[in-house]
């Protein structure tokens, strides 16, 4: 998928691609991506948007996307779900062959002896090479092996860049699998904050459903500060909450992504209520006090109506005087992803331990951020900026993050 990403990008073309089956019992976030439109793709189309390739949209049956090749040109990748979904690659020349589109193939070439390069080439015997040979930095983005140094762009600084700093220790609540391969976003949006911060980054990954109230101080204290990244596998909310009260005891600097954002406002309600009977309805469907709720709002039961998405670009108004207010401005767009809102029964508890909301929706009815203002970081978003993030272009929250990091480390 990258690398038709990066052809797409040198051949100034648009990127479409194909319906996907993914097991998402074992892999959640493999279908997390949110375009600008409010399509749900896989997620390693974010390399296109990194890239600003033109809209991939939704997925594109093969006789659609066939038949609109006979006016256009634009780059495909196919990959294994692909084929689960519809068989053989040999099967879409066919079809193509069959409808008289032209089609011009390439093959992705991985070199394991040399570590990861990637090259692209024609896919007869002897074809020319499509593209310059490529690998990934330490934060899993692409870097063209033909540069001298890195620049501005799709090449990141982070692999070499400041030796004589100490890189900054960052615990990622996620298995490494998890941030590297299935949901990228994270982990490269936090690389490209700490290169617009300068700043030499070291990313320790630690799986959520590892972590709980008693061991959270052990696993995570030789970190400088903490991530809560989003996704779909509830089983992380546990481990979640129990980092982001140890952040919030500790005064540690802690950044929540969407889950992460909830798994923090759930924390601070079960300090505030003095119990842990609080937790996400979507986690925990039979918790006694719901801290986040469906966006409809409806019951539970025979009258419950469909679960709202909010998906897709949403513009947000923000709270003046707030820090988010400092790095964001009045409003902001972001791209969202969510079924569930905050309580609205619990904005005064959070009020009264310190935790404030900072961002709405334009209705009022959603907190899209919170923030504590007597805390090194404690700030939350419901919206997803690691994927309005590339090199040369990091996230003002995400830049915000590592300061606050590189204060707290001192």
């Amino acid at each position: 998928g990258v690398q038709a990403a990066r052809l797409a990008y040198a051949l100034g073309l648009p990127l479409r691609h194909l319906p996907a089956r993914f097991d998402e019992r074992r892999y959640p976030d493999a279908v997390q991506h949110v375009t600008v439109d409010g399509e749900l793709v896989p997620s390693g189309l974010l390399w296109a948007d990194r890239l600003c390739v033109p809209e991939s949209g939704a997925a594109l049956e093969p006789a659609t996307l066939i038949a609109s090749g006979t006016h256009e040109d634009f780059v495909v990748p196919f990959h294994p779900a692909n084929a689960r979904a519809l068989g053989p690659i040999e099967r879409f020349v066919e079809l193509a062959a069959a409808a008289h589109t032209p089609l011009r193939r390439h093959v992705v070439m991985h070199d394991r002896e040399t570590d990861g390069v990637v090259a692209v080439a024609s896919a007869g015997h002897g074809g020319p090479r499509a593209l310059p040979l490529a690998r990934q930095d330490r934060h899993g983005r692409w870097i063209d092996l033909t540069d001298d140094e890195a620049v501005p762009g799709e090449h990141g600084q982070s692999d070499n860049a400041h030796p004589e700093k100490r890189p900054l220790a960052i615990a990622l609540i996620g298995r490494e699998a998890e941030q590297r391969d299935v949901y990228p976003a994270t982990l490269a949006a936090l690389a490209d904050a700490a290169d617009a911060q300068c700043e030499p980054l070291l990313i320790g990954f630690v799986a959520a459903q590892d972590l709980d109230h008693e061991n959270a101080a052990a696993v995570l204290a030789a970190y400088d500060g903490i991530v809560l990244p989003g996704g779909a596998d509830m089983t992380r909310v546990a481990g979640q909450i129990a980092a982001a009260t140890y952040a919030w005891h500790t005064r540690k600097p802690v950044v929540g992504l969407c889950l992460g954002m909830q798994s923090m406002a759930t924390a601070i309600a079960r300090l505030a209520l003095q119990t842990r009977e609080v937790g996400l309805m979507e986690a925990e469907p039979g918790i006694r006090i719901a801290s986040f709720i469906p966006i409809h709002g409806a019951t539970w039961g025979n009258n419950a109506r469909p679960l709202a998405h909010r998906l897709g670009r949403q513009t947000i108004d923000i709270v003046p005087g707030s820090r988010l207010h400092a790095m964001l401005g009045d409003t902001h767009e972001i791209l969202c992803n969510h079924r569930y809102r905050l309580n609205p029964e619990l904005p005064g508890p959070l009020a009264a331990m310190g935790l404030t909301i900072v961002a709405r929706d334009a209705s009022a009815g959603i907190a899209d951020a919170v923030e504590a203002y007597d805390h090194p970081f404690f700030i939350g978003m419901q919206g997803h900026p690691e994927l309005s993030s590339s090199a040369g272009r990091a996230h003002p929250l995400l830049c915000a993050f590592i300061d606050a990091v590189r204060q707290y480390s001192r």
